[in-house]
């Protein structure tokens, strides 16, 4: 052995033979001898066969071969692995000569009967395995045997597949194997049969095999097979079946138990297209498994919506963003029934008889387009909003609450009403809801309108504090319905946004004057109500300079400023700047009042005895308490007791209340802790509530004349009010 080491060594192949022959007579002579054991005696054998072909005598490699298994069978009969061993090896060296197929074939048929003792020994079991590779190879060169060739690669793939899994390596093997005895000649033929076994065995990995690893792997090794034949075309329509065979299989929602294992043939399918298209990327696997894991919590989510019976504006939500999703993948298949079970949704919520021309049927054309986009589209709002008129004006009530609830969730998610546009749909929105509310008062469904439309509102005018809101589509009335609202919640914050953006407004809007004073009057109160006290007197300061002007100084509108302006300051502490409003008012009531029991201001606007009497008692009433609160401070009491002379001269014979009052001579700051409390009728309630409502036809009669006045003001006034 130590000369046969030496001349490996020397790569001396004649020499070598000499001392092979040798050595392996003696291992045959004296085989009972302990010092080889029987892995090395076939080592040497093998080593010997090589040496043999390297010189070119395959008969004599035969011949030790034959003399090896003949050793082998008698020693340790024909189950036994070193037999086995030995046929495998006679087999192979019998392949090599033409002459000799058919005994090699019959060698390997012998190996291959022994697959029962196989069960439970590892190394026979590869030894079988690699026996029946080896005969389908030799049938298959042998066109009169193909067809047994054919039988074993389908049984070894059919075999692998059970055994350890239709996406498993060996069972790919298998598949490839099959594959390529289908093309060996590349004929047209062979290359159909190729793809026909293909297409029948894919199904077989997406139905059966679970591990998303081995799915990939198989797709790969698919891919792979299609592109070794260069049949790309019926690669893309296998995967077009792959995926109309699954959808009309389960439907959109799939399998309801298990949505994820459902969804593993995305996965498979993915895969093979990415590669097919030479997409594929080193992280292709790690991104399909992150697009697995969201396509199939929006699949659960959208089964589990239909299942459990939730709103409708959660079942559209879910459903428009699966549809986006695979929008975004182009799978039309799946996208046209997602479509249909949402008309469905549509249809059955919002008006069960619709046909596919109704509004409903637009409204869910816009949404199936628009639903996908990352920022609401005017074109969704502005078709809903109508749909949601639409069912108020036929009193669906609680259809339009649903379908309201869904446009309010869908510009939610979408970044809110930010836009101008969005905003003023917003308010129709809103509106409309509060209208409908109207027509349901008192019932549970009314509270449920009125809470959403205060919810958009909120929303609404929240939003649009970042841009410059136009409030010009809304009229007063509709206006109002909010105002009154928001003032008996008490939402100063959100009133004072309203009202001070029609107050900035009202330059570019053609409005009566008393509804433009009513807007700035209702302003003034609300930032008073949030402790804006500044701006509160600033505003209404302005008013009172402006309409005194403009209407005339008792005109029952200018007269309304005077107390307004006057219990603020009351309310402030200001006691000083109340009695000076009082005592305005009561010159200009003195002024141009009118005497002889009436009069009229240089507007027009006159004022009857008993009004005089009224407002002047009124007045005096508020300045008695002003007084009774700190006297007339730097003020000279003689100018007031003269106006209250001259007041008394026009007012002529007054009751005995009004007597009293006029003698402001008499009024006595000792008895301060007797006087009495009037009340600020403007400000009534605003520790409680306030009706915040706008006036649109404010005035008394014979004011028509200036109801319909209809003109910027601000624009012919001294201050910019």
């Amino acid at each position: 052995m130590s000369l046969r080491e030496l001349h490996e060594k020397q790569q001396n192949h004649s020499e070598l033979r000499k001392w092979y022959l040798t050595l392996w007579s003696s291992l045959l002579n004296q085989r009972d001898a302990d010092g080889v054991s029987a892995k090395e005696g076939l080592e040497i054998f093998r080593k010997y066969v090589a040496v043999l072909v390297k010189v070119k005598d395959t008969y004599a490699a035969i011949r030790i071969a034959r003399e090896l298994r003949a050793v082998c069978l008698a020693e340790f009969g024909a189950s036994d692995l070193s037999s086995i061993q030995a046929a495998m090896e006679l087999a192979a060296l019998l392949e090599k000569d033409a002459g000799s197929h058919e005994e090699a074939v019959s060698l390997y048929e012998d190996i291959c009967k022994f697959s029962k003792e196989a069960s439970h020994d590892h190394d026979l079991l590869l030894l079988i395995r690699s026996a029946r590779a080896r005969l389908a190879h030799l049938l298959a060169t042998q066109s009169d045997l193909a067809h047994r060739a054919e039988m074993i690669y389908m049984q070894d793939w059919e075999e692998a597949g059970n055994v350890f899994g239709y996406g498993s390596e060996e069972t790919l093997t298998a598949l490839a194997k099959l594959v390529a005895f289908f093309r060996k000649d590349h004929a047209r033929r062979y290359t159909t049969m190729a793809i026909k076994k293909i297409e029948e065995n894919v199904p077989q990995i997406i139905t059966h095999e679970q591990d998303l690893r081995k799915l990939f792997v198989s797709a790969e090794a698919i891919a792979r097979m299609y592109m070794d034949m260069n049949a790309y075309e019926s690669a893309f329509v296998l995967l077009r079946r792959i995926r109309a065979d699954i959808s009309a299989r389960f439907g959109v929602g799939f399998l309801p138990n298990s949505m994820w294992i459902d969804r593993r043939w995305t996965v498979f399918a993915t895969a093979l297209e990415k590669i097919l298209r030479k997409q594929a990327s080193s992280t292709l696997f790690t991104d399909l498994i992150s697009e697995l894991f969201v396509e199939s919590t929006l699949y659960e989510s959208w089964l589990r919506v239909l299942q459990t019976k939730a709103t409708f504006e959660t079942r559209i939500s879910v459903g428009g963003r699966l549809l986006a999703l695979l929008g975004e993948k182009h799978r039309h298949l799946e996208i046209g029934l997602l479509k249909d079970e949402l008309w469905g949704v549509f249809r059955d919520e919002l008006s069960p008889e619709s046909p596919k021309s109704s509004a409903i049927w637009e409204l869910f054309q816009v949404c199936a387009t628009e639903m996908s986009r990352e920022r609401s589209a005017a074109t969704l709002l502005e078709t809903a909003v109508q749909v949601v008129a639409d069912l108020c004006e036929a009193t669906k009530h609680q259809q339009a609450l649903e379908l309201a609830s869904w446009i309010k969730e869908h510009v939610w998610t979408r970044g809110g009403f930010k836009e101008q546009g969005l905003g003023s749909l917003g308010m129709k929105l809103s509106i409309c809801l509060i209208n409908a509310s109207d027509l349901v008062m008192g019932s549970e469904l009314a509270m449920a309108l009125q809470r959403l439309s205060m919810d958009i509102l909120s929303e609404t005018m929240l939003d649009q504090r970042e841009v410059e809101f136009d409030m010009s589509p809304l009229s007063i009335r509709q206006i109002n319905v909010y105002i009154r609202l928001l003032g008996t919640q008490k939402n100063y914050s959100l009133l004072e946004q309203i009202l001070q953006t029609l107050w900035t407004s009202r330059t570019h809007q053609t409005w009566a004057i008393n509804t433009t004073i009513s807007i700035g009057r209702r302003l003034s109160k609300v930032k008073f109500a949030l402790g804006k006290h500044t701006e509160a007197l600033s505003i209404v300061g302005d008013i009172c300079y402006n309409v005194s002007d403009m209407l005339g100084p008792t005109h029952h509108i200018t007269l309304a400023c005077d107390r307004l302006h006057a219990a603020l300051n009351k309310r402030c502490g200001n006691h000083a700047a109340a009695i000076d409003v009082h005592t305005r008012v009561l010159r200009k009531i003195t002024a141009y009042g009118g005497g002889g029991g009436g009069g009229e201001d240089h507007n027009g606007a006159g004022m009857s005895r008993d009004e005089i009497v009224a407002v002047s008692v009124r007045e005096l009433r508020s300045l008695k308490t002003m007084y009774m609160c700190g006297g007339w401070g730097n003020r000279d009491p003689a100018s007031v007791v003269e106006l209250s002379r001259q007041l008394f001269d026009r007012m002529g014979e007054l009751d005995v209340e009004a007597e009293a009052l006029a003698d402001v001579a008499a009024w006595d700051l000792e008895a301060a802790d007797q006087a009495f409390e009037v009340e600020d009728d403007e400000l009534e309630g605003t520790e409680g509530q306030l009706d915040f409502g706008i006036e649109e036809a404010e005035g008394e009669e014979g004011d028509e004349v200036h109801d319909d006045i209809s003109v910027s003001l601000g624009e012919s006034y001294p201050h910019d009010w």
